[in-house]
């Protein structure tokens, strides 16, 4: 298929379709025109994080086709009724999706997608805001470094493995790096080209993340994140040396992290 449809457009985002510089035209008191840079703090974690439930799709069903986690539900029996339903994740049927799973297959698209939308609309936006420069850069690491992970997911959920073939022939998704919306067909980037554009914003992210620390009292994505998916993106590109060194540098950090008795 050489070209895929995005559907990028929210209801909770058209607020943003006039453009970051349009702060001074006449508009209603009801719309919300963001002009400081805490504004587009709370656009980044209300439409580029994963809240609990987009959790549930993303990483319990998604990383259930890895090797990272195993299924533990019958060891109780409240748990059967569940894993029943659910049993097409183990598999790995042709059409395991079509068969029970195909509500989700539609979720691993669009959900990311929403995602890095959110992440464009603050990378674009970043530069018209008013407030403290760090507090700018590291917002700019953190959209980075959320950005790539969405993508991350996607490449392994719709291309081939980098280390399959030609990853420069083999087509991977699409890249949509700004908040435009347009109404057109999307070609397919090659794997090559988005694991390039996965590693860009990594290291950029990485280094602004780490640059521009943040101390902050809730969860959210920092440079040891950044680090540990540049040692999974080296990993899955077979560039041994970098994988173990950005691993060492989270590990050095958080050795707790390293669990030998899984």
């Amino acid at each position: 298929m050489k070209s895929i449809v995005l559907t990028l457009v929210g209801s909770f985002m058209l607020w943003m379709l006039v453009g970051c510089d349009g702060f001074l035209d006449e508009y209603s008191i009801t719309e919300v025109r963001p002009t400081e840079l805490t504004d587009i703090e709370q656009l980044l974690l209300g439409d580029a994080y994963l809240d609990a439930g987009q959790k549930e799709v993303q990483y319990n069903i998604m990383d259930i086709f890895t090797d990272d986690i195993k299924c533990n539900g019958l060891g109780n029996e409240g748990f059967r009724t569940y894993f029943e339903n659910m049993r097409w994740r183990f598999l790995w049927d042709a059409d395991m999706f079509n068969n029970a799973g195909g509500g989700y297959d539609a979720a691993f698209w669009e959900l990311p997608y929403n995602k890095i939308l959110g992440c464009n609309i603050v990378l674009d936006c970043l530069d018209d805001m008013t407030g403290e420069a760090s507090l700018r850069e590291n917002l700019r690491g953190e959209a980075l470094t959320l950005r790539s992970m969405y993508y991350l997911m996607l490449v392994n959920m719709y291309g081939m493995p980098y280390n399959e073939g030609d990853p420069s022939l083999n087509p991977g998704v699409p890249l949509k790096l700004t908040m435009e919306v347009r109404d057109e067909r999307f070609p397919r980037n090659s794997v090559a080209e988005v694991y390039g554009q996965i590693e860009q914003d990594l290291l950029r992210g990485n280094r602004l993340l780490t640059e521009y620390d943040y101390n902050r009292n809730f969860l959210r994505i920092g440079h040891l994140a950044a680090k540990a998916l540049l040692s999974r993106v080296y990993l899955y590109m077979e560039d041994w040396d970098r994988a173990i060194a950005y691993a060492d540098s989270v590990l050095q950090v958080k050795p707790n992290l390293l669990d030998f008795g899984m």
